[in-house]
């Protein structure tokens, strides 16, 4: 198992890794942005065609770097890809893809992030004094807990209980 040191891990390379991630090269701290997909942009390539911000172009942009397009255009999905890896080429960012964070845990004065490569059989212990994770909840799935009352009168009503 190979041991690898950082300042701060940044888990997710989505908008806010990225943000995260410019502030932290303007620093001059020594970082890494893992990141599980094969390419920034990824996750919103895989959502449906169909799919726009409804926020204007001129709202969209992260720190640093305007958002290309006419001001009141609503940017479709590719549109939001293609800004998030021009964002990561133009800080050269270094973002770490088809790396999965495994574990977390804290280690004395920091932390430890136990990654896998997506496409290898390597394991690697990545140490920092900080951890930003900003991976998104939308990619775990969740299912509630639900479960039928039934009124005296035979009729079912849905309830959801919220963890």
């Amino acid at each position: 198992m190979t041991n690898l040191h950082y300042d701060t891990i940044v888990v997710g390379a989505g908008q806010a890794g990225l943000a995260a991630g410019y502030y932290l090269a303007r620093s001059g701290l020594r970082f890494a942005i893992l990141d599980s997909n094969h390419e920034i942009g990824a996750a919103w390539e895989r959502r449906w065609e169909t799919l726009r911000l409804f926020t204007p172009a001129r709202y969209n942009a992260l720190p640093g770097l305007k958002f290309p397009g006419a001001p009141y255009a609503l940017p479709d999905k590719s549109d939001v890809a293609a800004y998030l890896r021009r964002y990561a080429r133009t800080f050269s960012l270094p973002v770490q893809h088809g790396v999965a964070v495994t574990a977390l845990h804290r280690n004395g004065d920091g932390f430890v992030a136990t990654t896998s490569r997506i496409q290898a059989w390597s394991c690697t212990r990545r140490r920092a004094h900080s951890l930003r994770r900003t991976d998104a909840a939308h990619a775990r799935r969740h299912r509630p807990c639900l479960r039928v009352r039934r009124k005296r009168t035979g009729s079912s009503r849905m309830g959801a209980r919220v963890p």
